[in-house]
């Protein structure tokens, strides 16, 4: 039944009803406990009961294929356990994006310590892509429409750097970074790349991360040997989208050079929140730029725990050394290797 339902979607589930309400009649009738002519009263009874059986089976059947649908990756990471060693309270999350809905905006509250748009030098940052939005919810959902993100507790800063037909540039990216620089920004999430090259971008990124902000991009969606820019630097921890299977995904971009800053994380059929036709909305989708919005929550995670445990910032060989053998060993692992380690 679970097969039909996931291979036909809401379809299956009527397919499903019909078929159950045929045999039903059709073993009443064998059993000659309904007439052709006439109902009984027993029957009609039997009818309703085994209908009921079937609705309430149906109802959780679906509850059940949705999140094995949406939220595997909160199941894969162990998220509820995530959430007891840390939320991210002590960290900041700044998004170079296209900017956040303003519904949702309202919703997240003050946990929003900086708005900035420098498309047009303004704080207007109202989303009419969506982008942006859904790359806030899946790091920093607080469980609004039952998006849940990995850091539920984080502060955030928006920085709108994509027009609304999705265009941007190195310029922009440039722009971005020096306001995040200026800010108390704690970790950078760049869902976003290019193929150009910049070397004011890049001496911005190296001296952001002197100042210990963590930066991370996505890899690029476009399945080619080049990494995109700036996840090509060793400054930037690159993000790769797995899938269920924990398997890299077909679309996204790989690199034949020996970088060390480069990590894979769920990025395959992630749950957000989004904007359509000025309506905040939930959806599913897949790419480089989710598993970026992931990783920069589980990295507020870490550097919040590290923090509280040992009063002092983690070291950024050691973060991305947790990060890229959490696939193996498991995402809470990271936890208890921090608490067991003084030496640090």
């Amino acid at each position: 039944m679970i097969e039909i339902i996931n291979k036909y979607g809401i379809y299956g589930k009527y397919i499903f009803l019909i078929c159950t309400i045929i045999c039903v009649i059709f073993f009443l009738k064998k059993k000659s406990i309904m007439p052709i002519n006439k109902f009984k009263p027993l029957s009609i009874i039997i009818i309703l009961g085994i209908l009921l059986f079937v609705g309430v089976g149906i109802a959780v059947i679906t509850i059940v294929t949705s999140n094995n649908a949406s939220n595997w990756y909160l199941k894969k990471m162990n998220y509820n356990q995530l959430l007891k060693y840390s939320k991210g309270d002590s960290q900041t999350i700044a998004f170079i994006d296209s900017g956040i809905s303003d519904a949702y905006a309202k919703k997240l509250g003050d946990r929003i310590v900086g708005k900035y748009n420098v498309l047009d030098d303004s704080e207007n940052t109202n989303d009419y892509n969506g982008h942006g939005t859904e790359m806030v919810s899946i790091a920093c959902g607080d469980g609004y429409n039952e998006v849940y993100g990995i850091a539920p507790k984080a502060k955030i800063i928006i920085v709108k750097a994509i027009s609304d037909e999705g265009l941007t540039n190195n310029d922009y990216l440039l722009k971005a970074l020096q306001y995040i620089s200026n800010s108390k920004a704690t970790i950078v999430n760049i869902s976003l790349g290019g193929m150009n090259y910049s070397e004011q971008v890049v001496k911005q990124i190296a001296e952001m991360q002197r100042q210990g902000i963590t930066i991370l991009a996505a890899a690029g969606d476009y399945d080619n040997k080049d990494l995109l820019f700036p996840a090509s630097l060793e400054t930037v921890i690159a993000v790769q989208s797995i899938n269920e299977k924990g398997t890299l995904w077909e679309e996204c971009n790989i690199t034949m050079d020996k970088k060390e800053s480069i990590v894979k994380y769920p990025g395959v059929d992630i749950e957000s929140l989004t904007v359509e036709n000025d309506k905040l909305i939930s959806t599913i989708s897949s790419g480089t730029s989710q598993s970026t919005a992931i990783a920069s929550g589980y990295v507020a995670l870490i550097k919040d725990y590290y923090k509280k445990l040992h009063k002092s910032e983690i070291e950024y060989d050691y973060l991305l050394e947790l990060m890229k053998n959490n696939t193996n060993k498991g995402y809470v692992k990271s936890f208890d290797l921090i608490k067991k380690d003084n030496s640090r």
